[in-house]
């Protein structure tokens, strides 16, 4: 099927999508709201479009509930997240904006649920109040809330530039109450440098016995591992990177499910326009930490269950020669295979239509060239690959899951050959065809 639209990949069969907020699992529910236009395949009007699933394959989009309330010059629902706070009670914080006045700060707001998150009560409650003591000068356009609890306490970040020269910074607030509906600024959790001018969709959360910090600073999205002094409120990075080398990954968010799992979500972003949708939420993935302290993400077990047919069954081969697989149903596969690579030569992937070459991944001991991205690592003669495929989506695992790399490419409708050529042997080379989720709406 010659088409651009990901069929693996969710999303409602229609108009735009951004950041995923609002993730929690909750009565056996994996919930993702998600920022959503109802009316157009282009940003703006943005409501909180949602959809559930039990198991990651089967999705059922439910009615967005939580829209611009117009009458109070609310013109956009940004993102946020959901909790639930003391008396069991769901609630969500988001950021309100108003672009009928450029002069108006973004409000943030507290809204409570129904049992099975799927209506919104009409009331919404300022949450963070702007003029508080000890808040820093904000501009206008503080955003982003997510909530996190330790030690029976609950806390908020928020991204956020304070001050004269505007740095960026990310800001932590407390609730004492238990409501979740009345923040307190405690202090400046983290600041960068003036290059980055907005920590956008700051997750901060524990991972196993580490604290880890995702932002995106309108670029590839960053990570901060460390620790993090609940006495002190004090997070102290041990080191930083990329959770994806591309910036088509983008605005991650979380949930920690009854599994002891950690899975983060994106939006997968570059699509042409005008086609009547734009955008996707990325495959799930698990992220934990190994035993060198280094961030590891996975796709979550759950997405095997959509391998259909086997397309090419544990093959092992030296490259002597160029290597050709041909089979229409690589454009919507997963591939893996092992790479032993010899000193200082290369291996070229080479992903094909039948007129010409679509994408390449190049291999050295060194990095890998992945279409326009390139991602380092240290010299090594063996890379474990996963490669997902889905139409216009790629999504590269490396090392298993130390190094991630997305990329929308449109023209990978075409794609009917993989193609190995270079130097180096294959080990362990398969691939499976992919079947579609099943997406139902209310």
């Amino acid at each position: 099927m010659k088409t651009t639209y990901p069929q693996y990949h969710f999303r409602p069969h229609k108009n735009w999508i951004n950041d995923p907020n609002g993730t929690i699992y909750h009565n056996g529910y994996y919930h993702i709201f998600y920022q959503y236009n109802p009316t157009s395949d282009s940003w703006g009007n943005l409501h909180w479009g949602h959809t559930r699933t039990k198991d990651f394959i089967n999705y059922e989009v439910l009615p967005d509930n939580l829209y611009p309330q117009k009458e109070t010059g609310e013109t956009d629902c940004f993102s946020g997240c959901i909790a639930i706070n003391k008396d069991d009670i769901p609630v969500a914080i988001y950021t309100s904006v108003s672009f009928e006045k450029e002069d108006i700060p973004n409000i943030q707001k507290s809204v409570f649920l129904n049992e099975d998150l799927t209506k919104f009560d009409k009331n919404r409650i300022e949450s963070i109040k702007i003029n508080q003591s000890d808040l820093p000068i904000i501009r206008n356009d503080w955003r982003d809330p997510y909530v996190f609890k330790v030690e029976d306490r609950n806390f908020l970040v928020l991204g956020a530039a304070i001050g004269e020269k505007q740095t960026p910074v990310v800001l932590l607030f407390e609730n004492t109450d238990g409501s979740l509906t009345n923040w307190k600024y405690i202090k400046e959790l983290i600041s960068f440098r003036p290059v980055i001018e907005l920590f956008e969709c700051p997750n901060f959360f524990k991972l196993q016995n580490k604290w880890v910090l995702l932002g995106s600073p309108y670029q590839e999205v960053e990570f901060y591992l460390g620790s993090f002094d609940v006495e002190k409120l004090d997070f102290v990075v041990e080191k930083s990177g990329v959770i994806d080398h591309c910036a088509q990954y983008y605005a991650t968010n979380t949930i920690q499910d009854d599994k002891m799992r950690t899975i983060i979500f994106a939006f997968e972003r570059g699509f042409s326009k005008d086609q009547g949708w734009n955008n996707v939420i990325s495959t799930p993935r698990e992220i934990s930490i190994n035993d060198k302290n280094e961030i590891i993400q996975k796709p979550i077990n759950e997405i095997y269950s959509l391998r259909k047919k086997l397309l090419i069954n544990d093959l092992s081969f030296d490259l002597t020669n160029v290597k050709q697989f041909t089979d229409e149903n690589f454009v919507q596969s997963e591939i893996n295979f092992n790479l032993k690579l010899k000193d200082n030569l290369k291996t070229n992937l080479v992903l094909r239509s039948e007129k010409m070459g679509i994408c390449q991944i190049l291999f050295s001991q060194t990095g890998v060239k992945f279409d326009n991205i390139f991602i380092p690592f240290e010299k090594t003669n063996s890379i474990e690959v996963k490669l997902l495929i889905d139409h216009s989506i790629l999504e590269l695992f490396l090392h298993d899951g130390k190094h991630c790399a997305t990329r929308i490419i449109e023209s990978i409708k075409d794609l009917n050959c993989i193609e190995f050529r270079g130097n180096g042997e294959i080990k362990n080379l398969n691939a499976y065809e992919m079947g579609n989720l099943n997406i139902t709406e209310s």
